[in-house]
């Protein structure tokens, strides 16, 4: 670490880091991955210490496991031990209501619609986002708002495939009144049919109070529409052999 702080002025989030690690790993070519694992069988230690990433993964792990861990452990037991407490309260006030479980190792359906809603005075965030949103917020001096050149090209040119809505648009994300929680990122979100529509992956701002208390109206589970999915695997990934292996509904 101390290495790469000097290297880029201190600036440890800097992700340049991260390029430089990519191009001195051992990882990143069929050869030199060949080498790595041919080493790693007779001499792992040595193999394992040419390995960059290895090396400042054991920099973070390390004092991880040995500071932060034990904390953590502690303060979930807290967490879980009140969270007991809190629950049984829930259904001892309300005992003819039916309560979600959590959404790890368990199988969890919700229902919902899609729909918009108005968290304050004078804001409304309407149901869907479409790839001008991409546009709009596009900053190449920010990197959470980058996009790769041929994405930035085929979204201005407007090669959205056969994936437009009505309106010419290429939808990116909806927003619906699902209940969700921890664990249901990934999941699949189908409509009354049965079909995908989307994979789950967020929850707006007001929302995240949903495990302690779920309201309709403000509450909204963030998916990324399917036809989205579909435009990348095939328009911008040119991958559309993948699409042979799906049953498309339109």
């Amino acid at each position: 670490l101390a290495e790469y702080k000097n290297a880029y002025g201190g600036g440890i989030h800097d992700f340049r880091i991260v390029n430089d690690l990519y191009d001195r790993s051992l990882l990143t070519s069929e050869a030199a991955s060949r080498t790595f694992l041919a080493k790693l069988r007779t001499d792992p230690k040595k193999a394992l210490k040419r390995e960059p990433a290895f090396s400042i993964q054991q920099q973070f792990y390390t004092p991880y496991n040995d500071l932060n861990l034990p904390k953590y452990i502690k303060a979930q037991r807290e967490i879980d031990d009140q969270l007991r407490l809190w629950i049984a309260a829930q259904r001892e006030f309300a005992s003819t209501k039916k309560f979600y479980p959590d959404a790890n190792s368990t199988l969890r359906v919700a229902y919902g619609k899609i729909d918009s809603y108005k968290p304050m005075d004078g804001v409304e965030f309407t149901p869907f986002t479409t790839a001008d949103g991409i546009l709009a917020k596009l900053d190449t001096t920010v990197a959470e708002f980058t996009a790769p050149a041929k994405q930035v090209r085929l979204l201005r040119k407007k090669q959205y495939g056969s994936y437009a809505n009505a309106d010419g648009k290429l939808p990116i994300a909806f927003i619906a009144s699902n209940h969700t929680t921890g664990g249901n990122s990934g999941s699949p979100v189908l409509n009354g049919s049965g079909h995908l529509i989307g994979t789950n992956y967020d929850r707006c701002w007001e929302g995240t109070m949903s495990d302690l208390a779920y309201d309709p109206s403000i509450c909204r589970n963030i998916a990324l529409d399917i036809r989205y999915t579909l435009w990348t695997i095939d328009v911008l990934g040119e991958a559309n052999w993948l699409l042979a292996e799906m049953d498309l509904v339109r």
